[in-house]
Order: structure tokens, then sequence, then C-alpha cells
């Protein structure tokens, strides 16, 4: 099984969803750049880098990371 995966997975289990960029669906960062990934979690719109940067939000949000 693959990362991208196991993420979408574990976001499922928290009602979000994991999308990679499409020429009709995507996010921005502050400076404008488009993000190749992006988190929707109840209305909001969170834009990564990666799925690390997804899993490392997920990991943050779990408490995994202290």
């Amino acid at each position: 099984m693959s990362n991208r995966k196991n993420l979408e997975r574990r976001f499922a289990r928290y009602g979000a969803d994991l999308s990679k960029r499409t020429a009709g669906a995507f996010s921005t960062f502050e400076d404008g750049t488009v993000a190749p990934w992006t988190i929707h979690w109840g209305g909001r719109v969170i834009p990564c880098h990666s799925l690390a940067d997804a899993a490392a939000f997920l990991d943050r949000y779990e408490g995994k990371d202290r």
C-alpha cells in the first residue's frame, strides 16, 4: 500500500480529504505559489508542499510529534 493511500485513510478517520493538485482544483500558499497537495478539513483548505508535509500535519494533530 502506498504512502498516499495510508495518509488518505488516516485523514478519512477525521472526515478530512487529501488531494493532489489538478488543473481545475488547487490551493495556493500565502506567497501565491500553487500547492501540489491540499488537505480539506472541516471547511478549511490547508496547502502542503509534499506528502511528508501532510503526514507531519496529521502527526501534530494526533500528538505524535511530542
